[in-house]
């Protein structure tokens, strides 16, 4: 959860972490699953995916998706009943989660405009 001190709003977030060492990381993908059968979207919960250096313990790579946006783009669940994320984080790419995907330095900027907006519309 984040929460700006004298803010009104909090941000729940949902974090699905891959570490560097993963093949998929290693290959400059990264994919997570969310169980469809607990996932219950709302306006202030966000989905935080990110890829982590391992040797360094830093963020490579993060997306910060509203939970609203992932559940009308991640489609139907799988036969397991899993909502699956699936994103490039190869710079030059321009896959439908580009425009959520940020650099270490731009996650916090990112966490705090979400808690702006979530705080101009009293959620």
């Amino acid at each position: 959860m984040f929460h700006r001190r004298g803010g009104s709003a909090t941000l729940a977030v949902q974090v699905k972490a891959r570490m560097s060492t993963g093949v998929q990381v290693q290959q400059g993908r990264l994919m997570a699953f969310v169980r469809s059968q607990t996932f219950r979207s709302r306006d202030d919960l966000d989905m935080l995916f990110m890829a982590v250096d391992v040797e360094r313990g830093a963020i490579m790579t993060a997306w910060l998706v509203p939970s609203g946006t992932f559940a009308g783009m991640a489609g139907e669940p799988n036969s397991r009943g899993r909502l699956r994320f699936s994103a490039s984080m190869k710079p030059e790419s321009k896959d439908r989660w580009t425009p959520y995907r940020l650099t270490a330095a731009e996650l916090s900027q990112r966490i705090l405009a979400r808690l702006s907006e979530l705080e101009k519309s009293g959620a």
